[in-house]
């Protein structure tokens, strides 16, 4: 049983087995410096994760006041207009402006308003002779 325990304290960490913790961290002697040292893991003085809390602390900070400077630049929220419903203002006035062509033939509403959507085809040929370009004839 001494050596099953031994072997098994060869392949766990220290302080697993069972009344291993003295043993293993006991008082000894540094031959290097002289001195008889406590064989007990030192705490760290001050705590790693104390530094990264302030850090993120600062970072949250840093990323909450950008937040609120791009807030501030493009949302006009404060002021009870947001950006869908100034384009949409923006398109009823221009609907409205575009109300005393109705009465207008088609070429010179566009003319003035420009081509509605839908009211043009682009197309695009490919692998088309050159010859086409040369010797087309749109009245035919």
């Amino acid at each position: 049983a001494t050596k099953l325990a031994t072997l098994r304290c060869k392949f766990t960490e220290a302080g697993e087995v069972d009344g291993e913790d003295e043993e293993t961290y006991g008082e000894f002697e540094d031959l290097e410096k002289g001195e008889v040292v406590d064989g007990k893991p030192k705490q760290p003085e001050h705590d790693p994760s104390d530094e990264d809390q302030k850090k993120e602390k600062k970072r949250l900070e840093s990323k909450m006041a950008q937040k609120d400077t791009f807030n501030t630049q493009y949302d006009d929220s404060k002021e009870g207009i947001n950006l869908a419903e100034g384009l949409k203002a923006e398109v009823d006035k221009q609907a409205t402006l575009n109300k005393e062509f109705e009465g207008d033939d088609p070429e010179a509403r566009a003319l003035f308003e420009g081509f509605r959507p839908g009211a043009y085809v682009r197309v695009e040929l490919g692998q088309v002779p050159c010859e086409l370009v040369k010797y087309f004839n749109p009245k035919f």
